[in-house]
């Protein structure tokens, strides 16, 4: 079968799950972002929001969306967000022709306070605390590789100057 011909098959939509866990940092509000391990067959090497699918054990509907935003943000950056704090941003589809595709929900949330984020060194290799506009000035550069929704979202945030605005 040619590539194009592959690209016309229809692709299982997969649901998913992103945070944006944000701060007040010195110089203002800040974002976590981790980069993608570069063999991940899925945004490798991309700096992303911690985030993935929805399993099975996140439930159905809507509240498994959350469920899975939890869960990722702890298994992904160590960090432990209450359901009850995350605030819905976004919902992007991944276009068709693409070889995976997600449904995600976008949810923000204020860092817990007390916890030190960190990556799993498996789907992750770097956990930094960036000010949005700095995140969007290194893929400008073309430093870092970011999805579409990634740098949308950055460009939300960098309106903000502190989590309490961003929410």
């Amino acid at each position: 079968m040619a590539d194009s011909d592959r690209s016309l098959q229809p692709v299982a939509i997969r649901p998913a799950a992103t945070v944006l866990v944000v701060r007040d940092g010195e110089a203002g509000l800040e974002v976590l972002m981790q980069r993608r391990h570069p063999t991940m067959v899925f945004a490798s090497g991309n700096h992303v929001f911690p985030g993935g699918r929805v399993d099975d054990a996140d439930g159905e509907g809507e509240a498994a969306y959350v469920a899975a935003a939890v869960r990722e943000c702890r298994e992904e950056a160590g960090l432990t967000v209450d359901a009850a704090d995350l605030v819905w941003m976004a919902h992007w589809i991944t276009p068709r022709g693409e070889p995976r595709r997600f449904d995600t929900r976008f949810f923000l949330a204020v860092a817990p306070e007390g916890q030190d984020a960190f990556h799993d060194g498996e789907e992750a290799v770097a956990t930094e605390w960036v000010r949005p506009e700095h995140g969007l000035a290194h893929w400008k550069a073309r430093e870092w590789t970011m999805m579409p929704p990634t740098v949308v979202c950055l460009r939300q945030l960098s309106e903000h100057a502190t989590g309490a605005s961003a929410l």
